[in-house]
């Protein structure tokens, strides 16, 4: 990603002269926003163990905290953990193997605890985990996903949250082949039917995260909220395009995962991927959310969106048609002539299924799925606006495939348009058909005239069945 101009040891300010500015240590960070940063300063830190930063950009002011140290500084482990904000598991590290590793989010480190030291127990196998420090973390959701206490997830047993935001999150390493590995492999060998079985594992394992996070928490349509931020987001990006959605009341917010795709889920066994399980990992917030103002409590289908996003961009990214392609005894099933949109569709198919199979059936229902009101499409389009939103924060030029997508929204928007007209001459049908039976009940009207309300309401009843036949299925690709 590319980096932007530092401006002095004080300051990072985008409006001064190139010739002036000397580099920040921050602004080597892969995670900087370099192209809409205006200022960065350096301030006293209120939180023992961590620096302090104030950034400025185009797009609004944001708190950056980073680490003074590492866990293998132990006096620097002594003052997190003993901050009032520290929750969950303590784990002396003084044995441990830790290694700083490359992150594109902020600082993490790899702790492997020695088999003496962990908590007396007899693993034959060393606890790996991960500590990871998030510099800009707007509403502490890393700690919010550990206390949903999900079977289907690696959340974090503990960290440090100051003012409702994680700085530090403790999680155990998921060392699983990740989903988007696995689909890639069973694609490039034409395995078209152990590529659909992984993915309804993956829908399967979201139902039950989904049914984990409605129990614990759900809140009614916020409609207006998701579609101010939508206008938002298109704004921000100048993305010269317009959608919003009527929301269907069975559209509930809830906790979601905010970072979902096919590289933060893992196999249990990837050995065997018929009876694998899927887990999800990456459970906390990312630089880029804080960046775009990401609110919590989205629907449900907003995760189910970001995996068909993820899918969409894995198989562009890989070549079609496929090439060096194994022997017959190898290929399972492969889609006539490889195409990539019917693959697409049969893959979203069997993640739509699994998850379906697992979710509450008040937030996986035809209602909720129902592309007139929004569905998931209108979701798909808000995770199109921040992947162009994070092109333009790093100055990546914009896939092609991005575009293409987007370019699509006018024609949706019009066909919608249209068939929102049958749906309103349905209504009026009805309205006009109980108007007549209201007249012929208090005797304005005779029983002969009020028999024409029988095939104005029939015409209102086909209308609707035409405007329902309208709605694209929720796993065709756009």
């Amino acid at each position: 990603m590319s980096k932007g101009d530092s401006k002095n040891t004080a300051a990072i300010d985008a409006r001064n002269d190139d010739s002036t500015k000397l580099l920040l240590p921050i602004e080597n960070e892969t995670w900087y926003p370099s192209e809409i940063a205006t200022q960065c300063e350096f301030r006293e830190s209120k939180v023992a163990g961590f620096d302090y930063w104030r950034l400025s950009t185009r797009w609004g002011s944001f708190d950056i905290h980073l680490p003074t140290s590492g866990p293998e500084n132990a006096d620097w482990w002594h003052l997190v953990t003993t901050n009032e904000g520290w929750w969950g598991e303590l784990q002396n590290f003084s044995t441990a193997e830790i290694t700083e590793k490359k992150w594109g989010d902020g600082k993490c480190w790899e702790i492997i605890m020695p088999l003496a030291n962990q908590n007396g127990s007899n693993q034959s196998i060393p606890q790996k985990f991960e500590l990871r420090a998030l510099p800009m973390d707007r509403n502490g959701h890393g700690k919010r996903l550990a206390e949903l206490s999900s079977p289907t997830t690696y959340s974090a047993i503990g960290g440090l949250q100051i003012g409702g935001k994680d700085l530090l999150l403790l999680i155990p390493i998921a060392e699983e082949e990740t989903l988007s590995g696995a689909l890639q492999a069973s694609l490039v060998q034409n395995k078209i039917s152990s590529a659909a079985t992984l993915m309804e594992s993956a829908g399967k394992t979201l139902g039950k995260f989904h049914t984990k996070a409605m129990q614990k928490h759900s809140i009614p349509n916020i409609e207006r909220r998701w579609n101010d931020r939508l206008k938002k987001l298109e704004d921000l990006t100048k993305a010269n395009t317009l959608w919003r959605a009527p929301h269907s009341p069975a559209t509930k917010g809830t906790i979601t995962h905010q970072n979902m795709g096919l590289d933060i889920l893992h196999l249990t066994n990837s050995s065997d991927q018929s009876s694998s399980e899927i887990m999800i990992g990456g459970c906390f917030d990312s630089v880029f959310n804080s960046l775009v103002d990401l609110p919590l409590d989205h629907p449900a289908i907003r995760d189910i969106a970001a995996l068909f996003s993820s899918l969409h961009q894995l198989l562009n990214d890989l070549e079609f048609p496929l090439e060096n392609k194994p022997n017959a005894a190898q290929i399972d099933e492969k889609v006539e002539g490889n195409d990539l949109r019917e693959l697409e569709s049969k893959l979203r198919l069997s993640l739509l299924s699994g998850w379906r199979s697992t979710a509450p059936p008040s937030i996986s229902g035809e209602r909720a799925l129902d592309t007139h009101r929004g569905g998931v499409f209108i979701w798909e389009y808000e995770q199109k606006l921040e992947h162009l939103a994070l092109c333009k924060i790093y100055g990546v030029e914009t896939p092609q495939n991005l575009q293409q997508w987007l370019r699509k929204v006018s024609r949706i928007q019009a066909a919608m348009f249209q068939h929102r007209t049958w749906s309103g001459m349905a209504l009026g049908c009805y309205i006009i058909a109980g108007g007549i039976v209201a007249l012929w009940v208090n005797g304005t009207l005779d029983s002969f005239d009020a028999l024409s309300a029988i095939p104005i309401a029939a015409m209102g009843f086909f209308m609707k069945r035409f405007y329902n036949s309208k709605s694209l299925p929720t796993h065709q690709p756009l």
